[in-house]
């Protein structure tokens, strides 16, 4: 019956994934907008608000409760580190021009930071003292929207959606499951469907890698290298999916990696975790 279920499920037409519309639209946030969507949950008041910046964020509760709200909002606080992933968080200040060591300061005030925090500070408190590093030392806080990462769990969700929408049967579901990605032969509208659905990828314009950095902070991403490679598979595929896929698995190597491991995972999940995958509930996409 559950071999059933899944087939009716998946038997959608395959334009309907190449169709499919990107969720980047509500995804563009400025600091402010944070700020108030903030004020908003916490029930705090526009004067609060006021006082708040006029005073620099004073070290108060109700202000590091609001702060890390902010972090929490802008997806730049890492639960895992318990630190800001700073690939994603420096997007929102603007540097002083002529200001050379920002970085050092920012980093130099954060590993002092870190090493307060480890004596029975609480994670609300560890994420204002790591905020108060950027907003003393790298610069002044812009208003400008920066496009705001997606959510492990969202990657997955839309990972599971792609494997709902392009029609799969269930042994190609099973091969997914048990790692093997490059033998069913839609995998490649997959994971056109998948980047397209993530505003990863435009068929027109490519890759996006400011967005892909910001997502996964792997500084390779943004290397002349890359860029390089990215041109010559391009030149060499020129019709999708093949140049999409083939890019990933030629240029974004260890993204790739990391994606099979969570495509295999999603599978499993809409085959119901079945005993001959190899992965179960669990999924492993780490950003660094």
């Amino acid at each position: 019956m559950k071999s059933v279920i899944v087939s009716l499920v998946l038997a959608l037409p395959i334009h309907y994934a190449l169709g499919l519309k990107n969720l980047d639209k509500p995804r563009w946030k400025s600091f402010g907008d944070a700020q108030q969507e903030c004020a908003e949950y916490l029930l705090i008041s526009e004067d609060t608000i006021d006082r708040y910046i006029s005073s620099g964020y004073p070290d108060e509760s109700s202000v590091q409760t609001h702060i890390y709200c902010i972090l929490i909002n802008l997806n730049s606080w890492n639960q895992t580190t318990l630190q800001i992933n700073d690939y994603v968080f420096n997007r929102f200040f603007r540097t002083l021009p002529g200001d050379c060591i920002y970085k050092q300061r920012t980093e130099q005030c954060l590993a002092q930071q870190n090493l307060y925090s480890k004596f029975n500070v609480s994670i609300i408190s560890r994420a204002y003292n790591s905020f108060m590093c950027y907003y003393q030392y790298y610069g002044i806080l812009s208003n400008e929207p920066q496009w705001v990462p997606f959510r492990v769990s969202e990657i997955h969700q839309v990972l599971v959606d792609s494997l709902r929408i392009i029609p799969h049967h269930r042994k190609r579901l099973l091969q997914y499951c048990q790692g093997f990605m490059l033998v069913p032969p839609e995998f490649p509208d997959l994971m056109y469907a998948f980047t397209v659905r993530l505003a990863f990828y435009n068929e027109s314009t490519g890759f996006d890698l400011q967005k892909l950095y910001a997502q996964f902070g792997m500084k390779e991403i943004l290397t002349e290298k890359t860029s390089d490679c990215i041109g010559r598979v391009t030149n060499k595929y020129c019709v999708e999916p093949a140049r999409v896929v083939n890019t990933m698995q030629t240029c974004f190597s260890r993204l790739y990696l990391s994606l099979r491991k969570m495509v295999s995972s999603a599978a499993s999940l809409v085959l119901g975790h079945p005993a001959e995958c190899l992965i179960g509930p669990r999924f492993d996409l780490k950003t660094y």
